[in-house]
């Protein structure tokens, strides 16, 4: 689950509410691209394959279109791709990144670069 907040001072009032659910809601500055499909299931499983300081890899079966937060800093000049394919890497929770599916992450700054393999959500 999502909600949509442009505004940073917003966004941190809302995360600092004694009763939002920090484990089950992400605050995003845009809409993901695909939207999750809501459902009570898990959308299927991610695997670490392999993490450096500049390269992080995962594997995934995706049963449906997901949104994959990881509790990692967000930097604008990180790039990502979907199945080989440029992607957005969105802004969560004001500070983090989120995912709308398994993707490559690499840094345009410091030329980490990862490999990724993924399952196209549908």
């Amino acid at each position: 689950t999502f909600v949509v907040v442009n505004d940073r001072r917003e966004i941190l009032t809302r995360l600092s509410e004694p009763d939002f659910d920090y484990r089950r809601i992400a605050v995003l500055e845009k809409p993901p691209e695909p939207l999750p499909e809501p459902d009570s299931l898990p959308a299927g499983s991610i695997t670490i394959v392999q993490r450096q300081p500049e390269k992080l890899t995962l594997r995934g079966e995706l049963k449906r279109a997901a949104l994959l937060m990881i509790s990692e800093i967000f930097y604008p000049e990180w790039r990502a791709t979907i199945d080989g394919q440029p992607a957005e890497i969105l802004r969560a929770d004001y500070c983090l990144r989120a995912l709308p599916e398994l993707i490559q992450l690499f840094s345009t700054t410091t030329g980490g670069c990862s490999t990724s393999e993924s399952s196209s959500a549908s």
